[in-house]
């Protein structure tokens, strides 16, 4: 594992064009920090099938594209932020289908899905040489797409040519190996994390009703051994924590559709690979239930406290 951190120089070369498909919560909010920190007169393309969001990107050289076509046509790197699989082989076989040959466009692709739909996506762009494909999930949430602090995990051996562009929506580039090897890892965090974000919601159950104060506990644990991501920062119960989705409602933040997804495909990840995971049936059902649960299921997924009350 070779891992980055910002410092390096961010030389783009000849790339004058970048291209972002996908402003959901994570890809608005990586868009802009990309348009904030190039120079004004390198271009950025948007799309989204949503017309209202592209419009949220603002800055100079912005151009919203029309078609997914549109913004291959005329970025040199283009980045992919997409909900799932099918949403990355629609929009990648539609590249594959207009986009010349013979080119070196470099396509960074951060969306959550299957392994294997990566490396299906790598070998068309390839077959059709219209250029290079990299698998670069990202860990930190819409707080870290919004600070611009993200980790990626990233397919690559050598990312000296993906390093300047992610160096301005992250904070830590992480080679997980080659093609694939970032997806596999962020299906293998994502499994911790939808387990962590349980336990700690049941922790702070537990000691609320246990009489203990909240704030306290939380200071607490958080320089102890409980302390991990979902009680330090995604804190579950209400006012402990201001900037955590739970003291707003339970608004933003990783809602629990999108949390129940990488859990099935981590899950679905160990049975191909034949490993053994104890805890996920259990997970499953909880964030299954909270699915279910209309009140709760577009919340963040740290509104499993809440949930836990009923």
């Amino acid at each position: 594992m070779i891992a980055f951190r910002r410092g390096f120089s961010t030389s783009f070369g000849a790339r004058k064009s970048y291209g972002f498909i996908g402003l959901g919560r994570m890809g608005v909010n990586m868009a802009q920090n990309l348009r904030a920190k190039l120079p004004e007169s390198e271009k950025v393309v948007v799309y989204d099938v949503n017309p209202k969001a592209m419009k949220e990107i603002t800055g100079p050289n912005v151009v919203m594209a029309g078609s997914v076509s549109e913004v291959a046509a005329e970025a040199d790197t283009v980045l992919t932020m997409l909900p799932e699989g099918k949403h990355v082989r629609q929009v990648y076989g539609e590249i594959a289908e207009t986009c010349p040959g013979g080119q070196d466009k470099l396509f960074i692709d951060s969306t959550t899905h299957q392994v294997k739909t990566s490396l299906e996506t790598a070998a068309l762009l390839k077959e059709k040489n219209i250029g290079s494909y990299v698998d670069a999930p990202v860990s930190g949430g819409v707080v870290g797409a919004k600070k611009g602090t993200l980790t990626f995990m990233i397919g690559a051996k050598d990312l000296s040519r993906v390093s300047p562009v992610l160096s301005l929506m992250g904070a830590r580039l992480v080679s997980c190996g080659g093609p694939g090897s970032g997806l596999a890892a962020k299906l293998a965090n994502n499994y911790l994390l939808a387990l962590n974000n349980i336990a700690t919601a049941e922790a702070f159950q537990l000691a609320k009703n246990l009489g203990l104060d909240m704030k306290m506990f939380s200071d607490l644990i958080n320089t102890s051994t409980g302390r991990c991501w979902s009680s330090e920062v995604n804190t579950p119960c209400p006012g402990v924590n201001p900037d955590a989705p739970s003291s707003r409602g339970y608004e933003g933040g990783f809602g629990v559709p999108l949390m129940t997804k990488d859990l099935k495909l981590a899950i679905d990840a160990a049975n191909e690979c034949k490993s053994q995971l104890v805890m996920a049936k259990n997970a499953c059902d909880v964030y299954d239930a909270v699915l279910r649960d209309k009140e709760y299921a577009d919340k963040d997924m740290s509104v499993i406290y809440k949930w836990l009350e009923q």
